[in-house]
């Protein structure tokens, strides 16, 4: 049954045209109840200042309709039956309509199973992953921040950001989009990958950072994402980069406008102490740093 005949029934039952038996065979019981509650709310609502009216939902779609004009200050009725249909309508095309899932990963990794039972994602902290009436036939995620994904079964999968997509068929890989920054990473099979307008094919070991304008590829060491396992490594990766994880993990603002983020970091970040975490990064590159009420200042 299409999405269609879906609410086509659903407005049949509305009338009083099916059971609930007929309906529970096209829907979940949790979403019966939720219809339930609504239909009760309705019925038992009484505009104040007026008598009761029939405004049940049968009672709605079973009154004769005549073409006449009626002035509505002198049948408030009519607003509580207005009121109903809308509340109606309005909760039919939500829920149907906007079935959006939503997983924010707070202060620590997230691991989500998709509706598909097979693809794994790992969120890490301060990041997003987003979907609509995702399926076997439209598997279809947005992301921000920095998610890893374990694809196994095979089918079109794909992955949406600011700026681009990722479509796979069955890998592993990492997106990371922050605001000024863009990574991908392959760990298994390979993935297809476009941002701002560039794109690149990437296999095991690749990764790409938007860089200048393109996405060069670059081989990795990493079989899988450090952060995944509960630790913080970069390899030869951009400051740029490695001040975004520190901001998401530690929440807190990194002011760095006169220092130079194009140097490379390759060492680990303890996820327990801001100011170690702070010494391992800056320290090497001689920049010293202050911090106070969440922010860190940076200077050389």
């Amino acid at each position: 049954m299409n999405q269609q005949e879906k609410e086509e029934l659903i407005l049949q039952w509305l009338q009083g045209d099916k059971s609930d038996q007929e309906l529970s065979n096209a829907i979940s019981d949790e979403e019966l109840s939720q219809y339930k509650s609504i239909l009760s709310t309705v019925d038992n609502w009484i505009p104040e200042g007026t008598e009761k009216a029939p405004n049940t939902l049968p009672q709605i779609f079973q009154t004769p309709k005549e073409a006449k004009v009626i002035s509505m200050d002198r049948t408030p009725w009519l607003v509580g039956i207005a009121a109903s249909i809308a509340l109606i309508l309005v909760v039919s095309v939500l829920f149907f309509r906007n079935q959006e899932t939503v997983y924010y990963a707070e202060n620590e990794n997230l691991e989500v199973l998709l509706p598909d039972e097979t693809t794994t994602a790992i969120l890490s902290p301060g990041s997003k992953l987003i979907y609509d009436d995702f399926s076997d036939e439209d598997r279809v995620v947005s992301v921000e921040g920095r998610v890893y994904f374990d694809v196994t079964r095979k089918g079109a999968f794909e992955v949406n950001y600011q700026g681009g997509q990722i479509a796979v068929l069955g890998t592993q890989f990492e997106v990371i989009n922050f605001e000024d920054y863009f990574e991908a990473s392959c760990f298994e099979g390979s993935v297809q990958v476009s941002y701002s307008g560039q794109s690149a094919a990437m296999v095991m070991s690749e990764r790409v950072t938007f860089e200048n304008g393109r996405l060069p590829k670059m081989k990795m060491r990493q079989t899988t994402p450090s952060w995944t396992t509960g630790e913080e490594k970069f390899d030869n990766d951009l400051l740029t980069k490695v001040i975004r994880v520190l901001e998401t993990r530690y929440k807190v603002k990194v002011e760095s406008s006169d220092i130079s983020l194009d140097r490379r970091f390759t060492g680990s970040m303890p996820l327990d102490n801001l100011e170690a975490a702070c010494r391992n990064v800056f320290a090497p590159f001689g920049i010293t740093y202050t911090i106070e009420d969440r922010i860190v200042s940076l200077s050389e």
